[in-house]
Parts: structure tokens; sequence; C-alpha cells
């Protein structure tokens, strides 16, 4: 069997993206989780400010442990990927695992550590469970089959997307 996946990817803007950084600041300090994610995602990627990652996981840290979904997540892929923080795919798993419930991200990272054995035995039935429960029916569309399969998932998600942002991942067993 092939397992087919085609998604797509619709970023929308954030209300926070446009608040000027001095204000996002003060929500922040006072406590607002959203704000600190969304400081720590302007740190990462050095937007209206310079580029500092310790400053981005200090953010992002502060959002997960208000349990802020995607601030777990964001944490938990810094310790896949071993950005900023030692690489530590247990931790990470723990943080997609907190995550995956809330966040179509999380869930799709939660899948990919099952997939690949990051922080956790290798469980395929797990990662599909993972992937087309709570991931893939956020971004687009899941299909498990044969190459067949294949080109009707991609017609059904360009038509939804009218053919932005797709992508097709193929694995097999």
């Amino acid at each position: 069997r092939i397992l087919s996946l085609a998604t797509t990817v619709l970023l929308a803007a954030s209300t926070l993206a446009e608040t000027p950084l001095a204000e996002l600041l003060d929500q922040a300090k006072a406590g607002d989780a959203n704000a600190r994610l969304e400081l720590a995602i302007r740190y990462r990627d050095g937007k209206g400010t310079a580029k500092d990652d310790a400053e981005a996981m200090k953010w992002a840290h502060q959002a997960a442990d208000a349990g802020n979904a995607g601030a777990l997540d964001f944490v938990g892929f810094a310790y896949l990927r071993g950005a900023v923080v030692k690489r530590s795919p247990e931790i990470a798993f723990g943080y997609f695992q907190a995550a995956a419930e809330k966040s179509a991200q999380a869930a799709f990272n939660l899948g990919q550590c099952f997939f690949g054995a990051q922080g956790t035995e290798q469980d395929c039935e797990k990662a599909l469970e993972w992937w087309t429960t709570n991931g893939f029916p956020t971004f687009g569309i899941a299909t498990v089959g044969t190459p067949d399969d294949a080109p009707a998932t991609i017609e059904k998600l360009a038509a939804k997307t009218g053919g932005f942002g797709t992508f097709l991942f193929l694995a097999h067993n």
C-alpha cells in the first residue's frame, strides 16, 4: 500500500501580525499568550526586530507554559530540529502531544514523530490516525491507498484551493 498525503497550507494573517512591536511587548508582558507567541515568531524570523533566537525561545516558552497550543508546537519543533536548544526528539514529542488536540500543526508533527520514530517507537498506525483525524483535515486532504488513488486526491485538493499551495508526500512500506 502507498500512503499518499496531499495538503495545502493557507497562511492566514494574524491580527497580531500588524501590531507594532512596542504594543506587542506590552501585551506579552501583561500575560497575553498569543502576543508572546507572535513575539517568538518575530524574533525567530527577524520581522520588525533583529533576529534573536534566545529571545524567541524565551517568549515561546512563556506562551507554552500558559498552554498556548501554537507555542507548544513552536517549542517542540525547536527541540525536534535542535534549533537554539539541544536536539531532543523525546522532549519534542511531549510538546507535540500536549498541543495535538488543539493544533493541527502539532497533530501533524506528532504523526511525523510516530512515523519516523522520533522520540517514540515507530507506530505507523498512530501516525495515520493523527494525520487523518487532527492534522490533515485542517490543512487539506489525506488519503491512504494505492498510487491510483493519488490523482483523485490531488484533484479534490486543487478544486478546494484553486491549485494554490498544494504538495504531495509519498511513502511506502
